[in-house]
């Protein structure tokens, strides 16, 4: 990914899968925060939403958002393939 800052062009390398969920280690993560005991997120949920951000950190963020969202709409409290792949489905159109 590029991106342009003050006049530069600089190349920011994609986040590496085992950083985007358990990988991360010491304070929050896509599965929720660290001081709590359960997570947020199904283990395949952050596959999917790292497979549709590329490993963009932003893109990330905004459909683990996204798939908050879609999981409470449909009653459910923890994010699922299903939430996740119609959040990236629905962001990739």
């Amino acid at each position: 990914m590029n991106s342009m800052v003050a006049g530069f062009l600089l190349h920011l390398p994609a986040v590496p899968r085992r950083r985007s969920g358990r990988g991360a280690r010491g304070g929050s993560d896509i599965r929720g925060d660290a001081d709590r005991s359960g997570s947020l997120f199904f283990e395949d949920a952050v596959t999917v939403i790292h497979q549709g951000s590329r490993g963009c950190l932003r893109a990330m963020n905004n459909l683990a958002v996204s798939a908050l969202i879609a999981t409470y709409a449909g009653y459910k409290s923890i994010v699922d393939q299903e939430a996740a792949q119609s959040v990236v489905t629905e962001n990739s159109e």
